[in-house]
């Protein structure tokens, strides 16, 4: 429930004249004929008939504290409190305060929190623990579950609905997840983002517990060592899926995905960047299977195909706001095609590298993914070769509510496009970052005159470097690294 500031004033308003014992007199009439007579507070007295409530006397009076407010009304009251320092305070007012300020506490705890770059130290209910030098740490953790030693997951584990261990990432084991599988039936979130200790004995453990039922999102980013045998695991029991990241894992293939997006119908959001043995395969199942994707991330995957792009494009349309096909530069090509198959790495004609199998997204298809998916907002088009102007010029006149767009590598995309975008950008205002570089095409001569020509279609527009700090402040706080810890 969520009260106006409106609300919010006359609900603190009441409860101040509640705290300070303000009093509710009912009078009869009789009383007010004698303006001598005082009205004497009595206990009043109820006797239930068949469901009906009878309350004598007539003259009652009532003092009410904070204390008798209903449960209900001081959950909501609850929910507006901005720090753990004031559930901390509530703890000690009284038990039914007590009992109702537990689940807020333990609903997202911290249980690693990082000092400095270097050291990570345990923070939790006991701060003494916060003073640990590096060097006894380790006395800390358990030596089976690596958890906080005073962290009580038996007691209150079934309160904790979101967990975030990619801070302490590298004290996560299997054992860890194990316990965490175990007692936090409710778990809704877990970031496990860089965790490279754990395996797929931690999916199975998160699959056959309780909180399979109620978990939403996950985000393996960076976990090298899970298989296709995991990721179906989560797919048998983890239906309810909505978020999920994987990119960065190179062990999984189609196989996994598959399942996923058949078991997972209610996914919204997946990433799967960094994936080489990824291929257009599952993401065609994805498209068919998931009707509700709104978040796609196939960027250096195995390979994407025209047929793909179009699928996206007539399946997908208004749900679609996040999509990143881009492919690799010529260096990562080498890389991802060595992890897929050493056998079949691309070769160099020409100073410029092509796959045994080359797949080359046309301008045909970015103008139908243009025209059918009106509400993208982030699109990546990165170092796909084939594209020209044209694609940039239907992607103008027809993605009103882009807020990013990338061309790294576009080398056939020249400054024209510049002045499509610009376009754009005045037409519906939403535009705020071009990433480009890496093209023939367009040159820093190229952007500064057209900067300073008279139309001023660019003016007021400058250079700033790419880094996810400065994508997160025009997209207002989030990026990629949101999928799988929503």
């Amino acid at each position: 429930m969520k009260f106006s500031e409106e609300q919010k004033r006359k609900l603190i308003g009441k409860l101040a004249a509640i705290s300070r014992g303000k009093d509710f007199r009912s009078q009869s009439p009789s009383d007010n004929t004698d303006p001598t007579t005082t009205t004497i507070p009595i206990r009043v007295r109820l006797r239930t008939i068949n469901s009906v409530v009878i309350i004598n006397p007539k003259s009652i009076s009532i003092k009410t504290s904070i204390l008798h407010m209903p449960p209900e009304i001081m959950l909501c009251i609850f929910d507006f409190l901005p720090s753990r320092k004031d559930f901390y305070s509530c703890l000690f007012v009284c038990k039914p305060w007590y009992i109702m300020v537990t689940p807020f506490l333990y609903k997202s705890p911290q249980i690693y929190h990082r000092f400095s770059s270097m050291d990570i130290a345990v923070a939790f209910i006991d701060s003494t623990t916060t003073h640990l030098s590096p060097s006894k740490l380790k006395y800390a953790l358990s030596s089976k579950t690596r958890l906080p030693l005073n962290f009580p997951i038996e007691k209150y584990g079934s309160f904790i609905k979101i967990l975030d261990l990619s801070i302490g990432s590298d004290y996560v084991t299997d054992s860890t997840i194990q316990a965490i599988a175990y007692s936090c039936h409710n778990l809704r979130l877990i970031n496990l983002n860089n965790c490279i200790h754990i395996s797929d004995n931690s999916l199975e453990s998160l699959s056959k517990h309780q909180c399979s039922s109620t978990l939403v999102s996950i985000n393996l980013c960076g976990c090298r060592k899970i298989t296709d045998m995991g990721i179906k695991m989560l797919s048998k029991s983890c239906q309810g899926l909505t978020s999920l990241n994987v990119a960065d894992c190179g062990k999984i293939t189609d196989q996994s995905i598959i399942m996923i997006s058949k078991g997972c119908p209610r996914l919204r959001q997946i990433r799967l960047s960094d994936c080489p043995r990824i291929t257009d395969q599952s993401i065609e199942a994805l498209i068919l299977n998931c009707s509700r994707l709104c978040w796609l991330d196939i960027a250096r995957i195995g390979r994407i195909t025209d047929s793909t792009v179009r699928l996206i494009a007539n399946k997908c349309k208004e749900n679609m706001e996040w999509l990143n096909l881009a492919r690799p530069s010529p260096i990562e090509a080498v890389y991802s095609s060595a992890l897929a198959s050493p056998t079949l790495l691309p070769v160099s004609v020409g100073g410029n590298f092509q796959s045994n199998e080359e797949e080359e997204i046309t301008d045909q298809s970015i103008i139908m993914l243009a025209k059918q998916c009106p509400n993208l907002q982030l699109l990546d088009l990165s170092y796909m070769n084939s594209i020209t102007n044209r694609a940039i010029e239907a992607i103008a006149n027809n993605s009103f509510s882009l807020i990013c767009l990338t061309i790294i590598g576009c080398r056939l995309v020249t400054c024209d496009s510049l002045r499509y975008l610009a376009q754009l950008r005045r037409k519906s205002g939403h535009l705020g970052c071009i990433t480009m570089g890496d093209a023939v095409g367009i040159t820093e001569e190229d952007i500064e005159s057209i900067t300073n020509e008279p139309e001023g279609l660019l003016s007021g527009w400058q250079k700033s470097s790419v880094d996810e700090n400065s994508l997160k402040e025009i997209l207002e706080g989030v990026s990629w690294e949101a999928v799988g810890t929503w």
